[in-house]
């Protein structure tokens, strides 16, 4: 779900006539103040993969998984490479 402006809406899910329970979503006017990085430090052996999240960290106190719309980079790409998603 994407937040396109503020305000309180209920969302359910259906298939094969079979409804899920609705979650009542409130999208706010918060303002993203910072990304953490998770794990921090992490260590890993050659050709193996660690997964990297960036967490968005808000105005209003929430945080949410931003990690598929970041840019990474990598300080040197010849050690380590990372995808769109972390």
């Amino acid at each position: 779900a994407t937040g396109v402006t503020e305000g309180i809406i209920a969302v359910e899910a259906s298939k094969d006539s079979i409804e899920s329970n609705t979650a009542n979503v409130t999208v706010t006017s918060a303002v993203l103040k910072s990304i953490q990085v998770t794990p921090a430090n992490p260590t890993m052996a050659k050709g193996n993969a660690v997964q990297l999240i960036a967490q968005g960290m808000y105005s209003d106190g929430s945080s949410v998984d931003i990690s598929s719309s970041v840019a990474w980079t990598s300080s040197n790409t010849d050690i380590v490479t990372v995808t769109a998603d972390g």
